[in-house]
């Protein structure tokens, strides 16, 4: 049976894992001392209990991973100058439709507008809260900037975290019509944007882009007849604009936007309904009267764009299409978002006049125009991670640097790690219950009688008998900690237990009593000024316990006393 299992199901598991590490208790964990065949080019892992029993005996330490060092992620894409990005659409299952820009390189742009899918060749690094129309032609819509901390953090060459920027989650409305790319180039047009033909055309309406409003009749309310007077380059014919958008662009009434119920031919009485404007006076009258226009106003008349099919949810959409001085229309702009959109696919019509047949004037057309709707989740910039496609989780732990031994976290310095990983749900061996600590140390450590110092040396095997086959316990040297007479060992990969009093050897013939007779000597003022409670300390947390989320085998990190390391591990889903 036919199924479609869509990019939403992706990003609701990659939600669901990155949530689990709120709710449950994953760690980070590192182990490996010994070197690999080839420490260049680590084996393969197996996917057995076997494998995942001998990793657990590696492991020398545990840090818990929060939160906060979890992040959902998208796509990398620099903007470069000259690619052909893809534009946000509905259907669109693609992760072309945005860019990381901005004058730092940490914003990032969702694209509404590819001028008809040509190359983009004007980084936006605008953050306002609309759409922002490039020289290219390009329309971007903010989403959101990345913190350089959290950029530090998530970020890779091919990965970056996705996050909600609340001004812009705010302002989002769903299922409205923010913005109407205009699909393809027209051959007929003049150039590399420029789209249809015979709109509002010619040099009149190019000069009275923006023209000045000399003087205004606002007073007739009955008619709503706007006189304007002097050379604004109007066209001579009259009912040229007839059905046409006016959109007042500055002044105290900028923004409004009336429709051009009638265009007139001004004063001379046997002129006014017969068709010809005089050179001096221009009379549009309105869908609705203006107020608070005044000389010195600039408009701009342009194609009404409305969507007119029937079988679209949603209404109250408008807006207006500015042209250019050949009839080709060059962008729109959205004057009424309209609300409750729902069908992707719509009849969007151009009423770019209404034109006598007897002046033989012609419509605009060739001008291809889609519906696009915004994400129905909450609108553009709502939820980034739906409307980007958040398919990966990006992991960024980090090892703790305690400055002792004994406080019960892994510092782990010294020696090499070649393995690392997720472990999901240890169980602490002291409590019996779920692990909750923010770090564990796995090793085992031994103390012993002083004065003596230790012989014994980093990755050695030792054992509580010297008689091989005979020993209760033994185990790997992580390190040889303290100095002077007051040295001790830390072991992992250790088997069996060790106790009071037992003499350990290696096989070198080397030596010492495990003994709480010196206890006091190990004396840590740094951190918590306590000493060691016994002459054996085992690891935190039960061996075998929990699952295996996630391993890897690395080259070795060499680690020093003050030594942090920072992970990154990146999961697609």
């Amino acid at each position: 049976m036919p199924a479609l299992i869509g990019k939403k199901f992706s990003v609701y598991n990659a939600n669901t894992f990155a949530s689990s590490f709120a709710q449950d208790s994953i760690y980070l964990y590192v182990g490996k001392v010994l070197p690999w065949d080839d420490d260049t080019s680590p084996p393969s892992v197996e996917d057995t209990p076997r494998y995942q029993n001998q990793t657990w005996d590696n492991m020398a330490g545990l840090v818990r991973v929060n939160r906060s060092h979890v992040s959902l992620g998208i796509k990398r894409n620099n903007w470069v100058s000259g690619t052909k990005y893809g534009r946000y659409h509905h259907a669109n299952t693609n992760d072309d439709f945005y860019v990381l820009a901005g004058y730092s390189d940490r914003d990032v742009y969702k694209c509404l507008d590819n001028n008809g899918y040509s190359g983009s060749t004007s980084k936006p690094h605008h953050k306002n809260l609309g759409v922002t129309r490039e020289p290219d032609g390009y329309a971007w819509k903010y989403m959101y900037t990345i913190p350089d901390t959290q950029f530090k953090r998530f970020a890779t060459a091919n990965v970056i975290p996705v996050m909600t920027d609340r001004d812009v989650a705010s302002r989002s409305k769903p299922r409205i019509i923010l913005h109407l790319p205009i699909d393809a180039n027209n051959s007929s047009g003049f150039g590399q944007y420029y789209r249809g033909l015979g709109f509002v055309n010619n040099s009149y309406t190019s000069l009275a882009s923006n023209a000045t409003i000399a003087t205004t009749v606002s007073a007739n309310t009955s008619t709503n007849e706007l006189r304007i007077v002097a050379d604004t380059g109007l066209a001579i014919q009259a009912n040229y604009y007839n059905n046409s958008a006016f959109y007042i662009t500055s002044g105290k009434s900028q923004g409004t936007y009336r429709r051009i119920i009638r265009s007139k031919a001004g004063d001379r009485p046997a002129d006014t309904d017969v068709g010809y404007y005089q050179n001096t006076s221009s009379n549009l009258v309105l869908s609705s009267s203006v107020s608070n226009i005044a000389n010195g106003d600039t408009f701009i008349i342009g194609p009404i764009v409305n969507v007119t099919d029937n079988n679209v949810d949603g209404k109250g959409f408008l807006a207006l299409a500015k042209t250019n001085r050949y009839g080709n229309i060059v962008s729109i702009d959205v004057s009424s978002v309209g609300f409750g959109y729902a069908n992707g696919y719509a009849n969007v019509t151009i009423n770019g006049d209404y034109h006598p047949t007897s002046n033989n004037l012609n419509d605009g057309t060739g001008a291809q125009v889609e519906l696009v709707i915004s994400p129905s989740g909450g609108g553009h910039g709502y939820n980034p991670a739906n409307e980007l496609g958040a398919k990966y989780v990006i992991v960024a732990p980090e090892t703790t640097i305690p400055r002792n031994h004994e406080t019960g976290k892994f510092v782990g310095y010294g020696n090499d790690i070649r393995q690392i990983g997720l472990l999901r749900n240890p169980v602490d061996i002291y409590t019996g219950d779920q692990a909750y600590k923010s770090a564990y140390d796995l090793r085992t450590t031994l103390y012993f009688a002083h004065p003596t110092s230790l012989t014994f040396s980093e990755d050695q095997r030792v054992y509580n008998s010297l008689a091989e086959g005979t020993e209760t316990a033994s185990g790997l040297i992580f390190s040889v900690c303290g100095s002077g007479s007051s040295q001790y060992l830390s072991l992992v990969d250790v088997s069996g237990q060790f106790a009071n009093g037992d003499i350990i050897y290696n096989r070198l013939g080397d030596t010492a009593v495990i003994s709480s007779a010196s206890l006091s000597q190990h004396y840590y003022p740094i951190d918590t000024g306590v000493t060691p409670k016994n002459a054996v300390i085992n690891g935190g947390v039960a061996k075998y316990t929990g699952e295996i989320l996630y391993h890897e085998n690395i080259s070795p990190i060499t680690r020093r006393l003050d030594q942090k390391e920072e992970f990154k591990f990146v999961f697609e889903f």
